[in-house]
C-alpha cells in the first residue's frame, strides 16, 4: 500500500478534521474581491521490480481566494500541486512540518462546485467523484474531485487529457485539454539499467541517466526509507538526459524506494476563470537494497 499513500500525500493533513456545512454560504456572502483559480494533477506510477500494477489518481478542484492573497501559494498549501526544488538542487521534505504550517489560517477561501466532472482520454470517459473536502481551518472548505480508485485504466500514458465540468452557479461550463508527458524511461543507475540494479554502497554519488523528455518538464528522484523521517529529493532539468546523486542522497540502510518522477505543468486559460493549470506526475517505482 506504499504507492497509495503518495497518491493520498495531497489530503494527508485533512484526516482528523471535520467536513465543513453552511459555512461556504456565509463566506460566497462577504462582498471581497476574488481570483478563481482552477487546478487538475493528474498521477500515474508503475514499478520496475515489485509486484504492485499500475496505478493513477485524479485531483482537480477550483478555487475561489480572496484577490489579496496569491491563489498559487493556496494551491500549493492545501496539497493540490507539488512542490519540488529548483533543478541542479536537492531538499529534504518533512511532511509532519509541511502538515502543520497547512493549518495557518486563510481567510475565506473556497473550494467550488463546479457541477458534474468528467474525464476524457482518447475514447475513454470517466465521471470523477465529489469529494467534501475536510476543513483545514474554519476558513477553508468545499469540494475536490478525483477518480474513484487507482485503476490506471483512466490514464493511459502519451495521452491528450480533457477535463470537462459541467459548471454550476456562477461558474460557467468549462473544459480543459492537455497533452501528457511521456513515462520516465530507459533510466539507468552507474551506467546500469534500473532493473538490474538491486544493490547499491551506501553514501555514495550516483550518476543517473534517462531518455530526455521535452523542454519545460522537470525530472526528480526522491527516495523514501522507512529508517528516516523526511525524504530527499533531487531535481534536474529533464531535457538533459542525465544527473548525478550526491552522497547524501542514499544513506539509510536496508531497503528504500526510489521514485523517479517526470512532472509536467501546463498553464490553460478558460474564460471565466483568472488561473487555470495541469500538473502530471509520471513517475516509476524501483525498491533498492543499500549497505554499507
Amino acid at each position: 500500500m506504499l504507492l497509495y499513500c503518495r497518491f493520498a500525500l495531497p489530503l494527508l493533513f485533512f484526516g482528523t478534521a471535520a467536513c465543513s456545512s453552511s459555512g461556504d454560504d456565509n463566506r460566497a456572502a462577504n462582498n471581497i474581491p476574488t481570483v478563481t483559480h482552477a487546478v487538475v494533477e493528474l498521477q500515474r506510477t508503475r514499478s520496475s521490480n515489485a509486484s504492485i500494477g499500475d496505478q493513477a489518481n485524479v485531483l482537480m478542484s477550483v478555487l475561489r481566494v480572496p484577490a489579496t492573497l496569491d491563489s498559487r501559494n493556496v494551491v500549493r498549501m492545501v496539497g493540490l500541486s507539488p512542490t519540488s526544488p529548483e533543478p541542479g538542487q536537492c531538499e529534504r521534505v518533512d511532511y509532519a512540518a509541511t502538515a502543520t504550517e497547512a493549518t495557518v489560517p486563510v481567510q475565506h477561501v473556497e473550494m467550488l462546485d463546479v457541477g458534474d466532472v468528467t474525464l476524457i482520454a482518447g475514447t475513454r470517459s470517466s465521471p470523477l467523484a465529489r469529494q467534501a473536502f475536510p476543513t483545514v481551518t474554519d476558513f477553508i472548505a468545499g469540494v475536490v474531485y478525483t477518480t474513484r480508485d487507482l485503476s490506471s485504466d483512466p490514464l493511459p500514458p502519451s495521452s491528450i487529457y480533457s477535463i470537462v465540468a459541467r459548471g454550476a452557479q456562477n461558474i460557467p461550463a468549462f473544459r480543459i485539454d492537455a497533452g501528457a508527458p511521456q513515462e520516465p524511461s530507459n533510466v539507468t543507475l552507474e551506467g546500469m539499467n534500473l532493473g538490474q540494479v538491486t544493490r547499491l554502497a551506501r553514501g555514495i554519488g550516483v550518476d543517473v541517466t534517462w531518455s530526455p523528455g521535452q523542454a519545460g518538464d522537470k525530472f526528480l528522484i526522491e527516495v523514501k526509507s522507512p529508517d528516516r523521517p523526511n525524504d530527499v529529493t533531487c531535481a534536474f532539468l529533464d531535457t538533459a538526459g542525465r544527473g548525478r546523486l550526491p552522497p547524501d542522497f542514499l544513506i539509510s540502510r536496508g531497503t528504500v524506494r526510489l521514485e523517479i518522477h517526470r512532472l509536467r505543468t501546463t498553464p490553460i486559460t478558460i474564460k471565466g476563470l483568472d488561473r487555470a493549470q495541469v500538473e502530471f506526475d509520471y513517475s516509476l517505482d524501483h525498491l533498492l537494497e543499500l549497505a554499507d
